[in-house]
């Protein structure tokens, strides 16, 4: 049920047009990729933080990719993930935190890596603000990295959950190359739609 649920979303999703441009300019920048709607800008982009952000209005959705690399001597685990998303939160999106209640840790299986799947509330330091979050941990042998896949929803008084789901399914279309971009790519693995 959950992954024709999935399906259904993603042919809704993606029926219009998607920014090729963006996603090919993220890939030769990064060596990742993600199908990226038609109506989403990048909000922030520090490179030598590993950090990109990109979002659309209103009710706002956000979805930032952040990475680790040289990440062959770290572990994954559920506390350091937590600690590093809390990182993510108040140094990278600045003066959003990760509240302590409402946490939930999943293991699950993407395209061949285990990941650790993140589901909280996030909320703002100086404004009434706050919502759901998922992230999705992986690391990522061939390119020695560890990413931390964020998805943030933002709409007072309105529905979530079929926002935060639509976040997952851009969330799932995110993949690594083996190679750089630059020569002839191969697709790390086979994406599920």
């Amino acid at each position: 049920f959950e992954q024709q649920l999935r399906i259904r979303q993603y042919r809704a999703m993606y029926r219009r047009r998607v920014q090729k441009k963006l996603a090919q300019q993220l890939e030769e920048k990064y060596k990742w990729r993600l199908r990226i709607q038609h109506d989403y800008i990048i909000i922030k982009e520090l490179p030598q933080k590993n950090f990109v952000w990109l979002g659309r209005g209103y009710p706002y959705r956000w979805l930032a990719v952040h990475w680790v690399e040289q990440a062959d001597t770290m572990s994954i685990n559920p506390e350091g993930t937590w600690r590093h998303m809390e990182y993510i939160a108040d140094s990278l999106f600045a003066d959003i935190y990760v509240d302590t209640l409402f946490r939930s840790t999943e293991l699950g299986d993407e395209n061949g890596h285990t990941i650790f799947i993140l589901r909280g509330v996030w909320g703002h330091h100086t404004q009434t603000a706050g919502g759901p979050f998922f992230t999705y941990v992986f690391r990522d042998s061939e390119q020695n990295r560890i990413y931390f896949i964020t998805g943030i929803i933002f709409n007072p008084g309105g529905p979530k959950a079929l926002l935060i789901r639509q976040q997952e399914v851009i969330g799932r279309t995110f993949h690594t190359f083996e190679k750089p971009a630059t020569s002839k790519v191969q697709l790390r693995s086979n994406r599920v739609t």
